[in-house]
């Protein structure tokens, strides 16, 4: 954020941050929790206004029950005093939450402080928050946000945000007709096998999620050191897109979004060769690993007769496929 705005509009916009919401205990996905908490809570101190309290300057999270552990641990580590207002997920909603979730507020136990403080952060927001279960970790969730009529869609908007996920039927279920789906594609379709592993999304398998969801637009984003910066979209599609690190977008503007797509080549050149690279590699010895495991058949050989080599017929049809 410093190095998108400055220290100055980055203190502007921690004072304004109102909601944190964590998918799932993966370092990538709440690491930087508490440095914001802590320097939003130092920026709030340092210069109080007349309605900051020491409520309004805890910084409200929701997230698995696994995170109020980390919280503790590191708190404890670094010898500081509270900076999160933390609502866990079972404590205010049911867990999980019915894929046919409407309307979003699922209460757990109305009559619990911390469901009512739940309610209330969520009225003064004019916004309703619904977790909803999806296959990644052992407590993974995803988001459906809606919120009243805003002039950049000019009536009530709805915003579904995957977290790491595989294709979730739940989900699917839950955020139909969305404005905006913003889902994973951490790996490209050549690399399916290994999504299914790791319980990611490919690029084709989260694109069918915003067709089956009816989602007026998706974004494709997803947060990995090991893949490039942003997903491998290389056709045009109206209503789907590509994020990178620091991107900003106004929802007034998406449907500008895929006309980029050639630029985004550009921009990005060397990470997108790179992965069209790593793409074909992992084709290629996916294919060796298969036909080294099938009976062999000297008609089927690349070894060399009288001088020449003899194609494979599976390669060929392969190829021609």
């Amino acid at each position: 954020m410093y190095a998108l705005y400055g220290p100055t509009e980055t203190e502007n916009i921690l004072c304004k941050l109102k909601l944190v919401l964590v998918t799932h205990m993966h370092a990538d996905h709440h690491g930087g929790v508490l440095s914001v908490a802590l320097t939003r809570l130092r920026v709030l101190t340092r210069s109080p206004s007349d309605d900051t309290t020491n409520q309004t300057t805890l910084l409200p999270v929701l997230a698995p029950p696994a995170f109020a552990r980390w919280m503790t641990s590191f708190a404890e580590l670094f010898h500081h005093g509270s900076t999160i207002n933390l609502f866990v997920i079972p404590n205010v909603y049911h867990s999980p939450c019915p894929s046919d979730l409407h309307p979003p507020i699922c209460p757990h136990n109305e009559d619990s402080p911390k469901h009512v403080e739940w309610i209330q952060l969520l009225t003064s927001l004019k916004l309703n928050v619904s977790p909803v279960r999806v296959p990644h970790t052992g407590s993974s969730w995803a988001y459906i946000v809606r919120g009243r009529r805003i002039p950049a869609v000019d009536k009530d908007w709805s915003i579904v945000y995957s977290g790491d996920t595989t294709p979730c039927g739940d989900l699917i279920e839950a955020g139909r007709d969305c404005d905006l789906l913003i889902h994973e594609a951490t790996m490209v379709d050549e690399h399916e096998d290994l999504a299914v592993r790791a319980k990611h999304s490919t690029l084709g398998s989260a694109i069918e999620v915003g067709r089956q969801m009816q989602a007026d637009f998706t974004l494709l984003n997803h947060f990995s050191q090991r893949y490039g910066r942003l997903p491998m979209l290389d056709k045009f599609i109206p209503n789907v897109a590509v994020t990178f690190d620091l991107m900003r977008i106004h929802l007034s503007d998406l449907r500008r979004l895929p006309y980029y797509l050639p630029y985004y080549k550009y921009a990005f050149a060397k990470h997108w060769d790179a992965q069209q690279v790593k793409a074909e590699a992992y084709s290629w010895r996916k294919y060796r690993e298969q036909t080294l495991t099938e009976p062999s058949e000297s008609s089927e050989s690349n070894e060399p007769v009288n001088g020449k080599t003899i194609n494979n017929p599976k390669i060929s049809q392969s190829s021609t496929a």
